[in-house]
């Protein structure tokens, strides 16, 4: 800027700990903007960078070796306010905080080259700085492992069944023995867990075969599951569903006597500060839904998700016998009308009227719908179609569909352009104006070549990619670096739902324009191989 006059380095002890544009009459300014920095609140260091357009953090402090900085030693970033947001030293030790201030999580990656492994035990704290877990991992691999957790609950939480329980963990699942103990370490009892059932796992198992399981059926399977693994994931499924053909007295060795254990958010956006969130994830897998059984969740609800789970994988029966023992513990309307789905799923439409009857008999749209998911049941396009049609009458349905259908979702062909805007060949990575595709265009020192990407249907010959939501394909010239992102946004403009800042992999032109990445855009969300 014009109006920067002075470039100032502050050091001490022979590092680089800041650095200050000022103007003519020396009152600092922003290098970028030439605007007067605003006064740093109490608390911040006095040499902290001013962070504009980076939204509440608004402040970081480094510490760098060198006299030109050559390694960073330490950072301090501030909220707008001026308390700490988070810091970082040499050794790995990273902290991060509350809005309040409070500690939320501290933890430590050991420094191996390149990469920097999760290791040593790391914390875990709630708003109010109670301490609510700890991890223990292992950078022995070259990578970090979570090998042992520990997680913490206060007294009155407790209701006299221990304050902490701790215990082996794979692949970021609790399994093995687990201890409980009170606060002075006394022992309280021993949970056993089993081993590590993955989500491809568990459903191959005969527990959760696609099968209508008789009572006897069901014994002979928890036998077998029994004398592989008893406090297993198959063993406890067999025992879920085997309550529901001889009642709620079967799920006692799957429900136990407990209390919730309170959990928070370990990683994610700031928006889920401070609020204890259920130690069950969107991502949690069967064999964790089973076990948050066994630590005190509510039954019910836990229950109507396990069944909820086993039926975007395709495995009715299970799901069906899953909502039935649900039912067992709770007469819930939105249960009678998940059994009343599962019902139609698998073509018992007389006895899901049965179950739901009157309004929720479906019209003739919807069973057409229903028909088509039946007979194609990879395809979600109908599951999408169905939620779309039911949502304002059973909106409870479009809850259960369209979340798991979305991540694979399956849409109409959308509008591809014929053809491309012509765009730069490539622009040279030096030049300073070469920032995105416009200031590129201007810029003397690139080379043109037209037709730079050619869209056209499926019919047309040469090179093609397959994009993996939706129908259509594209042919692209392979020798194509670049395009213009003015014209990728006016071409999809149409299709704003979907747009992503995830970068298309396999796409010729990873970068835009030189120092323009593809991940800094809005792109759609069309996965693109070459």
């Amino acid at each position: 800027m014009e109006s920067v006059r002075v470039y100032e380095c502050v050091y001490a002890d022979g590092d680089l700990i800041g650095t200050r544009h000022l103007d003519g009459a020396g009152v600092e300014v922003q290098h970028s903007s030439g605007k007067p920095v605003p006064p740093r609140p109490e608390g911040v260091a006095p040499t902290a960078s001013h962070l504009p357009g980076l939204g509440d953090v608004a402040w970081l402090f480094m510490r760098r070796r060198g006299e030109e900085g050559e390694e960073t030693l330490e950072t301090r970033r501030w909220w707008a306010d001026g308390t700490l947001q988070s810091e970082w030293t040499l050794d790995g030790t990273d902290r991060r905080y509350y809005r309040s201030g409070v500690l939320w999580w501290e933890h430590r990656r050991v420094p191996r080259g390149d990469v920097r492994p999760l290791h040593g035990t790391w914390r875990y704290h709630d708003v109010h700085g109670l301490l609510r877990r700890e991890s223990g991992y292992d950078s022995g691999s070259g990578r970090g492992v979570e090998r042992h957790r520990t997680r913490h609950r206060t007294a009155e939480e407790a209701d006299g069944r221990g304050v902490t329980r701790s215990g082996p963990v794979e692949d970021a699942v609790e399994v093995g023995l687990w201890q409980v103990r009170d606060a002075d370490g006394t022992p309280v009892r021993e949970v056993r867990l089993g081993r590590l059932w993955g989500n491809a796992d568990l459903p191959a198992t005969p527990a959760a075969a696609e099968l209508p399981y008789s009572a006897a059926e069901l014994h002979a399977v928890l036998a077998e599951a029994d004398a592989d693994d008893p406090d297993g994931g198959p063993a406890q499924l067999a025992r879920i569903r085997l309550s529901a053909r001889e009642g709620a007295a079967a799920l006692t060795p799957v429900i136990g006597d407990e209390r919730p254990w309170p959990a928070v958010m370990v990683d994610g956006p700031y928006w889920h500060e401070g609020i204890p969130v259920s130690p069950l994830t969107p991502r949690s897998s069967l064999t964790e839904v089973i076990h948050a059984l066994r630590w005190g969740e509510s039954a019910g609800p836990t229950l109507a998700r396990l069944a909820h789970d086993l039926f975007h994988r395709g495995h009715l029966h299970t799901a069906l016998d899953v909502i039935d023992a649900a039912l067992l513990l709770g007469d819930d309307a939105d249960r009678h009308r998940t059994r009343a789905v599962l019902l139609r799923a698998l073509g018992r439409d007389t006895d899901a009227d049965a179950v739901v009857p009157g309004p929720d008999h479906v019209d003739p749209a919807a069973a057409r719908l229903l028909l088509a998911i039946r007979e194609r049941p990879a395809d979600n396009g109908p599951r999408l179609a169905y939620a779309e049609l039911v949502a304002l009458s059973h909106p409870e349905h479009a809850r259960l569909i369209t979340p798991s259908a979305a991540a694979t979702r399956t849409t109409r062909t959308p509008p591809w352009p014929r053809t491309w805007p012509r765009c730069p060949r490539r622009c040279v990575t030096s030049s300073s104006a070469a920032r995105n595709a416009d200031s590129c265009a201007r810029s003397p020192t690139w080379k043109r070549r037209p037709s730079c990407v050619t869209m056209t249907p499926s019919s047309a010959p040469g090179p093609k990619t397959t994009a993996s939501s939706c129908s259509s394909q594209a042919t692209i010239s392979p020798r194509s670096r670049c395009f213009p992102l003015s014209a990728a946004t006016a071409a999809y403009a149409p299709m704003t739902p979907t747009w992503t800042a995830t970068p298309w992999p396999g796409w010729p032109g990873r970068r835009i324009c030189g120092s323009w990445k593809v991940s800094r855009c809005r792109i759609p969300t069309w996965t693109t191989t070459v």
